[in-house]
């Protein structure tokens, strides 16, 4: 759609470039016509069939579910770590979280609806986006900072800015976490047997030092770039929404690509009654997008506010309906 909109701004401008009364009157004949168009950008599945791309299969449920799935692996991991530090399941994968990074993003995904774009690009911290590239021109960007005590993610994301504090935390068992500059949570007993680190935290730890959190496993060739986009959706696909051993299987739930998360993320959130006001805040969609992909589209929702109207409708017998006539009359 962005792409699109960007063909059509170009062709309106070259249409100004022809026309010879109010435009420019520089060209005889506009190069790019609607059927290049559709060529070059031919119409979606959705829109060839008129499907919308809401994505019907939500339940608050299966919300709930993936969430306690991605906190236990992401705690398994974690808790591994802890124990032994950077590790590999077979000797010719590279030292460390590997595939395994679909857990913590689709994690941040449904803990807070970001895009996938917006954690897996995002920079380590305020100063390695202010020694790159990013800084100063008008691309997109996204770096963490600690702000009061909570790791937040700062961005400039499709023209809008926004900060998203993350205060989710994870559970190590019977062995306290030990890092330098990472706060430790536990409860204050004598012997305590768990201890809370937050998600963020983890991240930095159990990814190499690069100049984004989320490190590209090919340290030889892409030591200083980011996990590739790419491979994160083949792994995704593999891991998390196809049939066959070894994945989580939630293509039953909707999950196609890692977009979906946030989608659940917005549906849960509104479902749950959060505002309209307050869910566009923090996922930077406007008012708008919400009510026309989000709210309406919602059956849940919808079959929540027909109840409340089933209130207003009263079925009324002929008896008292005989009744109400002699009363008042007929119209």
């Amino acid at each position: 759609n962005t792409k699109r909109t960007y063909l059509k701004q170009i062709r309106y401008f070259f249409e100004w470039l022809e026309d010879e009364d109010i435009g420019k009157g520089e060209l005889s004949v506009n190069p790019i016509t609607r059927d290049f168009c559709k060529k070059i950008l031919p119409p979606s599945h959705q829109e060839r069939t008129g499907q919308s791309e809401r994505n019907f299969y939500y339940e608050s449920r299966w919300y709930d579910e993936m969430y306690n799935v991605l906190i236990k692996k992401v705690r398994d991991l974690w808790m591994d770590f802890v124990r032994n530090g950077h590790s590999r399941s077979h000797r010719n994968q590279p030292l460390g979280v590997g595939s395994d990074i679909v857990y913590f993003v689709s994690l941040l995904q449904l803990d807070s609806g970001f895009r996938v774009g917006e954690v897996l690009q995002s920079y380590r911290s305020r100063e390695y986006y202010l020694s790159s590239n990013d800084r100063g021109n008008n691309s997109s960007y996204t770096y963490w900072e600690k702000k009061e005590g909570e790791w937040c993610l700062f961005m400039y994301w499709k023209g809008k800015e926004s900060v998203i504090p993350i205060t989710t935390k994870i559970r190590c068992f019977d062995i306290k976490p030990e890092f330098d500059g990472v706060e430790v949570e536990d409860y204050g007993t004598p012997n305590p047997r768990f201890w809370d680190v937050s998600l963020v935290d983890v991240c930095r730890l159990m990814f190499r030092e690069s100049p984004f959190l989320f490190s590209s496993p090919m340290r030889n060739k892409n030591k200083l770039g980011h996990y590739s986009k790419t491979q994160y959706s083949t792994n995704l696909k593999n891991m998390v929404s196809c049939k066959g051993e070894g994945s989580l299987g939630w293509e039953g739930y909707g999950i196609f690509t890692s977009h979906d998360f946030r989608d659940y993320f917005i549906t849960h959130k509104l479902y749950s009654g959060m505002s309209v006001e307050e869910v566009s805040r923090i996922t930077r969609n406007s008012i708008q997008t919400i009510q026309k992909y989000y709210l309406r589209m919602d059956v849940k929702g919808q079959i929540k506010i027909q109840k409340k109207l089933d209130e207003t409708r009263k079925v009324i017998n002929e008896h008292e309906m005989k009744k109400r006539r002699e009363t008042y009359g007929t119209r």
